[in-house]
């Protein structure tokens, strides 16, 4: 109902054999003319994808409206490895005016984090920073989430000389 009629016509390009795109305009009767871009990839290494939905100038809210995501993950070798998953909205009536159904309207915040796992022989280390945004606004400022910037954490377990006895160390900083 907020949006009209909508109409949109996808072209698909096979890039080359490892990463593709599909561009999607679109028309809504009560807002005007967009685009929605999806952008994959996979190499030996890493994989993601990133995905852009673009309305220049709503007709309705006099604004240019944009969704954008990332997803990333890079193996660096069996032991080391990088995610990342950001994603930004324009405003906090996006979701509210776009989404697909009530699972869209029910979204409060979007998670913006890069996390850095590197594992050793009988330890591991976290390195994550973690940001959200806030799409409702009605949400006082002391009930949102905090962001971690960074948050470190370390935790390693070795064996003591076949006694049965083992030595453990768990630890974290956050800020």
């Amino acid at each position: 109902d907020k949006s009209g009629f909508e109409l949109g016509i996808p072209y698909y390009r096979n890039l080359a054999p490892n990463y593709d795109m599909t561009l999607t305009p679109f028309f809504l009767s009560r807002r005007g003319a967009g685009i929605h871009t999806e952008f994959r990839y996979l190499t030996e290494r890493s994989r993601g994808h990133v995905d852009t939905r673009f309305l220049p100038g709503d007709d309705l809210e006099g604004s240019d409206r944009r969704l954008s995501e990332l997803w990333h993950r890079t193996h660096f070798g069996e032991r080391l490895r990088i995610d990342a998953s950001l994603a930004d909205a324009s405003d906090g009536q996006y979701f509210e005016d776009f989404s697909q159904g009530p699972d869209g309207t029910g979204i409060t915040y979007l998670d913006r984090h890069v996390h850095l796992a590197w594992l050793g022989g009988g330890w591991r280390f976290d390195g994550r920073l973690q940001d959200f945004q806030t799409i409702d606004q009605t949400v006082e400022p002391g009930s949102r989430p905090y962001s971690r910037l960074p948050q470190l954490s370390f935790t390693g377990q070795w064996s003591a000389a076949g006694d049965g006895l083992a030595a453990s160390l768990d630890a974290e900083t956050t800020w």
